[in-house]
């Protein structure tokens, strides 16, 4: 395992996933034209609540999902919604979200994490290895 905090691990699925220095997206495959315009923003340097409106611009009512994850200074920043679930340890402690339990969203700050782990679609226990990604777009579960 690297030591290399922005080191990513992912399995291939359907939905997007937009990874920067300062935010990550995941996007349902419904959502592809939002994918470029949100993949300049995370690729120019974009932060959390900058990613956040755009991703709300054109209103929350036609976004079915997404998972928005943000990890500056120590704080990380999370906003799930649809069938996105995020587990994370922070300051030793798990910490549980499931997107799907609200009309809205789940958002959430924690300090000091030292692993997420999120899965927006089922995937097989037998299919392969993960695959690692620092910054760019992919297409993951």
């Amino acid at each position: 395992m690297s030591t290399d905090p922005r080191r990513r691990s992912y399995r291939s699925g359907g939905w997007f996933g937009i990874f920067g220095d300062n935010a990550s997206v995941l996007l349902p495959p419904s959502e592809k034209a939002r994918v470029a315009a949100i993949w300049e923003l995370i690729d120019d340097g974009a932060g959390f609540d900058e990613v956040l409106d755009a991703l709300l611009a054109t209103g929350l009512r036609d976004l079915p999902g997404f998972v928005l994850v943000s990890d500056t200074d120590q704080v990380t920043k999370v906003v799930l919604r649809g069938p996105a679930v995020a587990a994370f340890v922070a300051d030793g402690a798990m910490v549980e979200l499931a997107g799907s339990s609200e009309t809205t969203w789940v958002e959430r700050t924690l300090t000091g994490v030292s692993q997420l782990f999120i899965q927006v679609e089922p995937t097989e226990e037998d299919a392969g290895e993960d695959m690692v990604i620092t910054t760019g777009l992919v297409r993951l579960a």
